[in-house]
């Protein structure tokens, strides 16, 4: 995961604050107020909630969150509204990296600074009942042969799996298609039905709304 920011007013220096053992202090009306970007999931909330700590009293810089959605908030950080995000998912946001970033043929208006050192993943998952049942409900096996994968034991491991159940899977609205519970929100740019278009698998992602709601 990855830490983004336009370049306008702020140093390296406040990303490596922690290892710094003086750092020089003017006042806040001279550094202004630094505005970080607050999105809508956990680690990215904490992510900000630490900067903010970080700049506020190790850097002496005041500080304002501000809470905008996915398209809103890179328009924000290319015009200078909004002046670092941090846990940017590298392999999502297709559309805001091509547009905003040097990198992948953007135009440079939004910088990228650094890692945050945090390693995440996307998986996908089913129901435990739906590979070994459940007896106490009377539920049998469904899909005993679709498995569990460890994580990073390979690349989309059986994905190819899946199209034998999409009935399994499908309601309503996406029959004769399986149904992925994806990204709850089009701001996360998680291109879930683009992955599963491009590996095959006859399913149609829909979007809930909230990551509670997937639960």
């Amino acid at each position: 995961m990855n830490v983004f920011k336009f370049l306008r007013r702020i140093s390296l220096s406040v990303f490596l604050a922690l290892g710094i053992a003086a750092v020089p202090v003017t006042s806040h009306a001279a550094k202004g107020v630094i505005k970080l970007w607050e999105q809508d999931w956990t680690g990215n909330l904490v992510f900000t909630k630490l900067y903010q700590i970080l700049l506020e009293e190790e850097l002496d810089y005041k500080v304002k969150s501000i809470y905008m959605a996915g398209t809103m908030g890179w328009e924000a950080m290319a015009s200078g509204d909004l002046e670092i995000a941090l846990e940017i998912w590298p392999s999502y946001n297709a559309d805001a990296k091509a547009t905003y970033f040097a990198e992948y043929g953007g135009n440079g208006s939004v910088s990228y600074v650094g890692e945050t050192g945090v390693i995440g993943a996307s998986d996908y998952y089913v129901p435990r009942y739906v590979i070994e049942g459940d007896s106490a409900r009377g539920i049998e096996p469904m899909a005993p042969d679709l498995g569990m994968h460890a994580r990073g034991e390979c690349n989309f491991c059986g994905l190819e799996k899946l199209n034998q159940y999409a009935e399994l899977f499908a309601t309503a609205e996406t029959a004769p298609k399986g149904r992925l519970v994806g990204c709850p929100v089009a701001g996360w740019g998680c291109e879930d039905q683009a992955r599963l278009d491009a590996n095959g698998v006859n399913f149609q992602s829909v979007e809930l709304g909230t990551d509670t709601a997937q639960w």
